[in-house]
């Protein structure tokens, strides 16, 4: 009798030939990834592919284009921090994905970018993506977070039971 992982492939490979077998899981992730680009905010996918046994695209492979797309917009010094995603409708995988990015802002240490995912001029993917320039700690003025009060190392505590113990001998 054979296990879950043995009778199943969760991931079929995007291709079949023989020469894609032979790439390291580096060259496939990279492959995986590519876009064609057409002008600033216009993508293609290259290359989908679907997980056996899924009703379409693998999801987090259309959130990876779609943050190489996003990330392609945008200064090499901000990094992203925040993403959100919305899978609106399945992906085919015979099926090229048009992404589209809005510049929402492009500020001086935050930029915002949306991108649309598009099959067939049908919606079925959507992203809203922030990146944030890392800052000068000493350039930062405003502090949100209080300093760590001045505390007893945890294993010089009193344990609960020993706490309650005391409070009981000392109503008693």
């Amino acid at each position: 009798q054979s296990t879950w992982g043995e009778s199943f492939h969760f991931i079929s490979p995007m291709s079949t030939s023989a020469e894609d077998d032979k790439k390291s899981p580096v060259d496939v992730l990279e492959r995986a990834l590519t876009l064609d680009r057409f002008g600033d905010n216009e993508f293609r996918s290259k290359s989908l592919w679907k997980p056996t046994m899924a009703r379409g695209v693998f999801g987090g492979q259309l959130i990876g284009q779609g943050l190489v797309a996003c990330k392609s917009t945008v200064p090499k010094d901000l990094p992203v921090h925040s993403l959100h995603c919305y899978f609106v409708d399945r992906g085919d995988p015979s099926v090229q994905v048009d992404y589209k990015v809005s510049r929402l802002r492009d500020g001086k240490s935050f930029a915002t970018r949306s991108l649309s995912g598009n099959q067939n001029g049908k919606a079925m993917f959507a992203m809203v993506a922030s990146f944030h320039r890392q800052e000068d700690q000493k350039s930062v003025r405003l502090q949100y977070q209080q300093t760590m009060p001045v505390v007893p190392p945890p294993d010089t505590v009193p344990s609960r039971e020993d706490q309650y113990r005391a409070l009981l001998n000392r109503e008693g």
